[in-house]
């Protein structure tokens, strides 16, 4: 039975690539790619895609073939050709992996209509403004804090480095901040040193209202874990052609289980939020900005849509910022050079007190280690897969097919020498402070957020946060590597993720 089964696949695949629907076999590319999705399915076990394709662009060229019916893309100028308001691509099926599973609702990163992607963002965008995001600086401000006063009682000791793992602790921080920004409370794992939440023994509960939560009793459970698990399971579960998503889903049950506990989670927490009552005109979190701006009441609130969006909101706001200040304390912890410039600068407008967004806002060499860190740790790296619509697509000067898969990896364009230079892999902040010509052609190829329609709705508060945190560590600290010799840790999954940054950190005199 499986005998037949792989044959019949390798049958179809041969007979595939020799008619060639797609009009692809001119590209190149590596050779398992052309016949069977199985090779970027490979790429998702090495967790190394982002590195892997950009290797294949270096020897294959600018268009490169990585499956039986995608396309990658390097040159910059072809993201905007692909991701532009105005083109007719569409998300691809990729998307539909990272669905509310246990609800089956669409959100603003998984609606693949353009009409549906456009009427979801509408409603969120007044929850994402540049105020909003300022606004929210100053609780970032005091969980910094936390976390680092934590540090400083835990890793001092005199001229002695203690040195510890800065991972676990951004982690918590991370999930801290986003409970704060869309709760109106952190969860407390800063003080706690621990992931740990409550979730219902019979998660289908959560979705069922909280007069069914108060007859079940919840359970202690890592959200580290689940949420990890459930990165597993949509990543995967995307990489995977639509006809074989099904045998996929039953290969990862324990990981969509955990998939499912998650968004249990959430809807428990926004069933929680829902049951208080606030006589606040300005709500300060998501929820109740939301219901203001709404205009609707508590107790005729449907919350099934929100909830939807809010599990993506966490995991995705949760995830970039723990990634890209780790991936910021890394590289600028590696260059005493740098540190101490940045420092000088943190001096001269905050000396002596808790640094707040206005301080910092236009610190030019704070903002171009933020940049560098972005270009070089772009939380996505991956070319987020659309598909071309019936109509075809011209890009680089060439035509596409209905029904292609296209993209453009954000890690390889940020590494284009043509546009930072041979020294593109170097952490330099002092590139973006050259003259504005220079630098309006490095933020033409500038894409840690993506761009055009689709683009991250939470970029202004990923970056108001970045920079209050960045400026909270190196103004209070000296922050050493343990070993400088060690690159960064990283694994490939949908987000990149640092697995391990050891750092020892000394007060500054």
């Amino acid at each position: 039975m499986l005998a037949a089964l792989l044959l019949a696949c390798c049958v179809y695949s041969i007979v595939s690539y020799l008619l060639d629907p797609h009009g692809l076999r001119k590209y190149p590319g590596p050779f398992f790619a052309k016949f069977t999705y199985g090779w970027l399915l490979w790429l998702g076990i090495t967790r190394r895609r982002a590195e892997k394709i950009q290797e294949i662009h270096r020897k294959y060229g600018p268009i490169v073939r990585i499956s039986p019916i995608q396309l990658s893309f390097s040159q910059p100028t072809a993201y905007s050709q692909i991701y532009s308001f105005n083109n007719k691509v569409t998300k691809s099926s990729f998307y539909d992996s990272f669905g509310s599973t246990g609800m089956g609702l669409k959100n603003v990163f998984t609606a693949r209509s353009k009409t549906e992607h456009g009427q979801k963002r509408k409603l969120l965008h007044p929850l994402f403004t540049p105020q909003v995001s300022r606004e929210f600086t100053t609780r970032t401000a005091v969980i910094m804090g936390g976390l680092l006063d934590e540090w400083e009682t835990r890793y001092v000791a005199g001229d002695n480095d203690i040195w510890f793992d800065c991972v676990p602790w951004m982690s918590w921080m991370a999930f801290d901040e986003m409970a704060d920004f869309i709760f109106g409370e952190p969860f407390g794992m800063i003080h706690s040193t621990s992931d740990s939440v409550s979730v219902p023994k019979n998660w289908r509960l959560a979705f069922a209202g909280r007069s069914s939560l108060e007859q079940c009793p919840p359970r202690a459970l890592k959200l580290h874990d689940i949420v990890s698990q459930r990165e597993t399971y949509n990543y995967f579960i995307g990489l995977l052609p639509p006809w074989l998503k099904g045998f996929g889903r039953l290969v990862l049950r324990t990981q969509a289980r955990s998939a499912r506990i998650f968004s249990a989670f959430v809807a428990y927490k926004v069933t929680e939020r829902l049951a208080i009552e606030s006589n606040s005109a300005r709500p300060s979190d998501l929820i109740g900005r939301f219901l203001h701006k709404a205009g609707v009441q508590y107790d005729a609130f449907q919350p099934e849509s929100l909830i939807s969006e809010l599990i993506t909101i966490l995991v995705a706001g949760s995830d970039t910022t723990k990634n890209s200040l780790i991936a910021a304390i890394y590289y600028i912890a590696s260059s005493r050079t740098v540190q101490s410039r940045l420092q000088e600068e943190l001096d001269d407008h905050v000396a002596g007190r808790t640094p707040t967004f206005s301080d910092i806002e236009d610190l030019p060499f704070l903002g171009a280690c933020l940049n560098e860190t972005l270009r070089l740790y772009s939380p996505v790296g991956l070319g987020l897969p659309r598909t071309v619509p019936e109509s075809g697509i011209w890009i680089s000067g060439e035509h596409f097919r209905a029904g292609t898969t296209v993209g453009v990896p954000i890690y390889t364009i940020h590494r284009d020498q043509s546009v930072w230079g041979a020294d593109a892999e170097e952490f330099r902040p002092e590139r973006w402070l050259q003259d504005d010509t220079v630098v309006a052609k490095f933020t033409e190829a500038f894409k840690p957020f993506s761009d055009g329609s689709t683009g991250c709705i939470g970029k202004h508060l990923a970056l108001a946060q970045l920079r209050v945190m960045i400026a909270a560590v190196f103004r209070r600290f000296d922050v050493n590597l343990e070993d400088s010799t060690r690159p960064l840790h990283v694994e490939d999954w949908f987000v990149r993720r640092a697995r391990e940054c050891r750092i020892g950190i000394r007060p500054r005199k």
